[in-house]
């Protein structure tokens, strides 16, 4: 069997390879095919890549190098070294696939010793250069010893071996991928004939959801409604109350209801009936508390960082009313007498499934010694409870203002 190097090994990652080992040895490299492709090189010589190889009588002795080194060692070697008619020695090692040969891993363009330089001179008037120029480039041709070359080709072999596993390897992945299409042909079939049978029972079934979808649709209309309708008529049974506490309780209720009756018309006006957009919902819950507290929205800065979270109605119902009601106090009681100050909402969710939830003031804080856990206020109890509700932890930091943190699992 044929194998094609370039169809069974990444030349794209062999480049960089090459690169790296050039800049830690200072050896040149080549990665060539069994039809004398360069697939890969790196650092090549000014004396090579600039003279030899571009001079048409000199290049026939670097092909005549080619050849030579494009044979397999001789039996009990590993690599071939070979001393070019140019006057470099350069050496190389196969690259094997199933004891074939597909390519050659290649290094050289140095010396053993200092350059001949009359041998040099010769050879410049003979292929016609400019001597100067390349006895130049000839002082800049390595001069190695012969162990260096052995450590370096014992980490060339290693490597050698490792580009034939790779294409052994990805000679079988070809097989095997061969062997899936021919699956995946015939599953197409058997799919393309159950298809036909399908295709009615599942446009009955689209029919169905649509049906369901107006349904859920004007459930969540009628739903937002008769929550509006409610905080309607508390609104009009506040006129006739003239006690500020019922008040008070009266527009906390109504607040209340709003945060709801949001999640309502966020899922009606969605195309996804069954979640919400939950930074859409926190800047129009935000934004009303805002117009319904505060006289001067440039007094007080809300900022709100929720991410791309999509929340369910069952979850996006007490999450809102948390928020509703630490916002809601901390636009009451955080900044008195006309105090500016900035309030942040803020919900990440971790890799391990966890919902993080911060509602952060940076006006006077709580009183020293009120027991969060513990209070007569409405609010912090209703916060509390639906922490608990959603089997969630809440903990609260009074420095610099008051920041609270609730966790849960989602």
């Amino acid at each position: 069997m044929k194998f094609l190097f370039s169809e069974l090994v990444e030349l794209n990652e062999l480049q960089p390879l090459c690169e790296i080992f050039s800049n830690l040895t200072g050896f040149a490299t080549a990665i060539l095919d069994m039809d004398g492709n360069v697939l890969a090189a790196t650092s090549w010589r000014e004396i090579c890549a600039e003279f030899h190889r571009k001079n048409p009588a000199a290049v026939n002795a670097c092909r005549e190098s080619d050849t030579v080194l494009g044979e397999l060692p001789s039996p009990g070697a590993k690599y071939n070294v070979y001393r070019c008619k140019n006057g470099l020695i350069d050496v190389s090692v196969p690259i094997m696939v199933e004891k074939v040969q597909i390519g050659r891993l290649y290094t050289g363009q140095f010396l053993f010793a200092p350059p001949d330089v009359e041998f040099f001179r010769r050879q410049a008037a003979e292929y016609g250069f400019d001597e100067t120029s390349y006895l130049d480039a000839v002082q800049k041709v390595p001069i190695v010893t012969e162990e260096q070359v052995r450590q370096v080709m014992e980490f060339l072999c290693r490597l050698a071996e490792m580009i034939g596993r790779m294409a052994v390897g990805n000679q079988r992945l070809r097989e095997a991928n061969a062997e899936l299409m021919e699956h995946r042909q015939e599953l197409e079939r058997l799919v393309e004939e159950r298809t036909t049978e399908l295709s009615a029972k599942n446009e009955r079934l689209r029919a169905s959801l649509a049906e369901k979808e107006v349904l859920l649709k004007e459930v969540h209309h009628r739903v937002k409604n008769n929550l509006q309708i409610i905080s309607t008529l508390l609104e009009l049974q506040a006129y006739n109350i003239h006690d500020d506490n019922f008040q008070k309780c009266l527009k906390d209720s109504q607040d209340r209801i709003k945060a709801m009756a949001l999640i309502h018309e966020k899922l009606y006006q969605s195309s996804d009936l069954v979640c919400i957009d939950f930074w859409e919902y926190i800047e129009s819950l935000v934004g009303h508390l805002i117009s319904s507290f505060v006289d001067d929205p440039q007094r007080i800065v809300m900022k709100v960082d929720v991410g791309d979270i999509q929340m369910g109605v069952e979850r996006a119902i007490p999450y809102g009313l948390i928020i509703n009601e630490l916002v809601s106090n901390a636009i009451k009681h955080a900044f008195p007498n006309g105090r500016s100050g900035e309030i942040a909402i803020r919900l990440r969710a971790d890799e391990r499934g966890w919902i993080t939830l911060t509602v952060a003031d940076d006006g006077v804080g709580l009183p020293p010694g009120l027991d969060f856990r513990n209070t007569e206020t409405l609010g912090l109890q209703l916060v509390n409870l639906l922490t608990k509700q959603l089997q969630g932890e809440l903990s609260l930091a009074n420095d610099g203002g008051a920041t609270f943190t609730i966790r849960f699992a989602s």
